[in-house]
C-alpha cells in the first residue's frame, strides 16, 4: 500500500495541533471548555459523580471580572476530568447552573466567606420588545398602565434613542391658519348697463356672490397632564380668523348704475337709479360700495383622558366646554349727484347707508377623540369632536339717508334703500345647534420636545344667520312716502357655513 508521505505528515501535524493548544492551556491554568452546559442532576448519586467532558479547546482569554472568576471553579491541578460536587450540595442546597460563557463555570460554594459572600454570575436581563411596557416604569407608574416609550420622545428618532420621559407633562401648540369659507349669497343688488339704456347686467348679488377668499388666523392649544402616566390632563384652546372687510365698489360717470328691488306698491320690479345719462336732458353720476366682513373666534376648555396606549400609538377621550362666535356684516353705501333737469336742483348729493349685522354666539358641551401614531421622527395625529348646545342669533338692521343740496345743510332721515322703519331694529332668537370639527396633522420631530406640524381642519356651523339673508328687496314705496311702510319685512333665515384650510405650526412639550 502506497502512502503519500506529505499527506501523512500533514495529517499528523493536524492531529498534534489540539494537543499543543491543550498543553498551552494547562500551563496557563485556564479552565477547560465544556461540550455542553446544564444543571447538575438533582439526584445525590449524580452529584457525586458528575463528569465534565472536554471539548475541542478554544483559544481565548477569560476577561471576566475578578469576582466572577473567584466564583468559578477551575479544574484541579491534576487535570482530572472528574469533578466532585462541593459538600454543601449534601445539605439539600439547590444545585447551581452552568453558564454558557465559553468555559467551564461551576459555582463553588466553598469560596463563600462571611466577608465575601457568594455572588453568582448574573444572567442578562431580558430586553423588552418594541411596544412593550417596561416592567419598571421610569416615572413611578404601573407597568401595565404607563409606557415609558413615549410618543415622539423616548423612542427611536432617526437612529437615536431618547430614554426616560423627556417630553414632560405640559404642552403648547401654535398654528398659523390659512382657511377658506364658502361664498355667501345675497339678493340681486347692483345692476349695470350701457349709457342711455336700462340695466342689462347683474354686477353684484345672487347665489355665491360674496366672500370665498382665503382668511388668515391663529390657533393656540395648551395643557398639562395631571399624572406621570399622562392618562388624565386638562387643556384649553383658542383660535380666531380675522379677515378684515372686503369692498366691492362700482362707479359711473354716465353708464347706467342702479340697485334692484321689487316695488310691492305696484307689483313690478323697479330701479333705484344712481347714475344715468338721459342723452339730452342731463346726466346723473353715482357710485355704490358694498362692504362684507366675516369674523370667527372660538375657545375650548377640556379634559383629556387616556383610552388606549402602546409604544407607537395612543387614543384619548375629550370632554369639556366650547364657546364660538361667528359675526357677519354687510353694508351698502350709495352716492348720487343729480345732473338731470328736474325738480331737484342740479348738484344735489343724495347718500344712503344700509347696515346688516349678525352675531351668532354658541355655548355648549363638547365630546371627541384624539389619536396619535408615531413612526421614527414622524407622527400622525387626528382630531374628531362635536359640540352640542345653544346658538344665540342676534341681528341688527339700520339705515339712513343724507341729502345735501347746493348751499344748504345736510338733511338726515332714517331709512336707507333696503333698511326702512318696517324692518329696522334688533332681531334675536335661540336655537339648538351643534358644531362638528375634524382635523388631521402630520408632525416632524426635531427632538423629543419640539416638532413641526402641517395639517388640515374642517369646521362646520350648520345653524347660523348670514347678513345677506336679512335683506328683503320687496319695498313698499308708497308706504315709505306716507311714513308707514309694510315692506321690507324682517327676515331671519338659518343657513350653513363651514371653514376649512391648512394649519402650519410648532408643538412644544415641556
Amino acid at each position: 500500500m502506497n502512502i503519500n508521505r506529505n499527506a501523512f505528515l500533514m495529517a499528523l501535524g493536524s492531529a498534534m495541533i489540539p494537543w499543543g493548544f491543550a498543553s498551552a492551556q494547562e500551563s496557563l491554568s485556564l479552565p477547560r471548555p465544556l461540550t455542553k452546559v446544564g444543571r447538575i442532576s438533582d439526584s445525590e448519586e449524580n452529584l457525586t459523580n458528575s463528569t465534565v467532558v472536554a471539548q475541542r479547546p478554544v483559544l481565548a482569554v477569560d476577561q471576566r471580572p475578578e469576582a466572577f472568576r473567584r466564583n468559578s471553579m477551575s479544574l484541579t491541578a491534576d487535570k482530572s476530568s472528574e469533578v466532585t460536587a462541593p459538600a454543601e450540595f449534601e445539605a439539600n442546597v439547590p444545585p447551581p447552573s452552568f453558564q454558557s460563557v465559553g468555559f467551564a463555570t461551576i459555582a463553588d460554594h466553598s469560596l463563600e466567606t462571611a466577608s465575601e459572600p457568594f455572588h453568582p454570575i448574573p444572567e442578562t436581563a431580558p430586553m423588552p420588545l418594541p411596544g412593550e411596557a417596561s416592567t419598571v416604569s421610569g416615572n413611578g407608574c404601573l407597568a401595565e398602565v404607563c409606557n415609558s416609550d413615549d410618543l415622539c420622545s423616548a423612542n427611536q428618532l432617526g437612529g437615536r434613542f431618547f430614554p426616560g420621559n423627556p417630553s414632560g407633562l405640559g404642552w403648547v401648540e401654535t398654528d398659523a391658519l390659512l382657511w377658506w369659507g364658502p361664498r355667501s349669497s345675497t339678493p340681486e343688488l347692483v345692476l349695470g348697463g350701457p349709457r342711455g339704456s336700462l340695466p342689462n347686467a347683474l354686477l353684484l348679488g345672487g347665489v355665491d356672490s360674496l366672500g370665498g377668499d382665503m382668511t388668515p388666523g391663529l390657533r393656540t392649544d395648551f395643557g398639562l397632564w395631571l399624572d406621570d402616566c399622562q392618562s388624565v390632563g386638562v387643556g384649553g384652546r383658542a383660535f380666531g380668523l380675522f379677515s378684515g372687510p372686503t369692498d366691492y365698489r362700482f362707479a359711473s360717470s354716465g353708464e347706467t348704475l342702479a340697485l334692484s328691488y321689487f316695488n310691492s306698491s305696484t307689483g313690478l320690479y323697479d330701479l333705484y337709479l344712481l347714475a344715468f345719462d338721459t342723452l339730452g336732458q342731463g346726466v346723473d353720476t353715482g357710485s355704490v360700495e358694498v362692504t362684507s366682513d366675516t369674523d370667527f373666534i372660538s375657545a375650548d376648555a377640556y379634559g383629556k383622558f387616556l383610552l388606549a396606549k402602546n409604544g407607537s400609538a395612543r387614543a384619548d377621550l375629550l370632554g369639556g366646554y366650547t364657546f364660538a362666535r361667528f359675526d357677519d356684516s354687510l353694508g351698502i353705501h350709495t352716492r348720487s349727484v343729480n345732473g338731470i333737469t328736474d325738480t331737484v336742483p342740479d348738484g344735489t348729493v343724495r347718500e344712503t347707508a344700509d347696515a346688516f349685522a349678525l352675531q351668532n354666539t354658541f355655548h355648549g358641551g363638547l365630546i371627541g377623540f384624539t389619536t396619535e401614531v408615531k413612526g421614527g421622527r414622524f407622527a400622525l395625529a387626528t382630531l374628531g369632536k362635536v359640540a352640542i348646545g345653544s346658538m344665540q342669533q342676534a341681528g341688527q338692521i339700520s339705515g339712513r339717508t343724507v341729502v345735501t343740496a347746493p348751499g344748504s345743510s345736510p338733511v338726515v332721515t332714517s331709512g336707507g334703500v333696503y333698511a326702512q322703519s318696517s324692518n329696522s331694529g334688533t332681531l334675536d332668537r335661540d336655537v339648538v345647534s351643534f358644531l362638528p370639527e375634524a382635523g388631521v396633522k402630520l408632525r416632524y420631530c426635531f427632538n423629543p420636545s419640539l416638532s413641526f406640524n402641517v395639517g388640515y381642519t374642517f369646521l362646520c356651523l350648520p345653524d347660523v344667520v348670514m347678513a345677506g339673508s336679512l335683506i328683503d328687496t320687496d319695498i313698499d314705496v308708497a308706504g315709505i312716502g306716507s311714513g308707514s311702510p309694510v315692506r321690507p319685512a324682517p327676515r331671519f333665515e338659518n343657513s350653513s357655513y363651514y371653514l376649512h384650510g391648512i394649519d402650519l405650526g410648532l408643538s412644544l412639550q415641556f
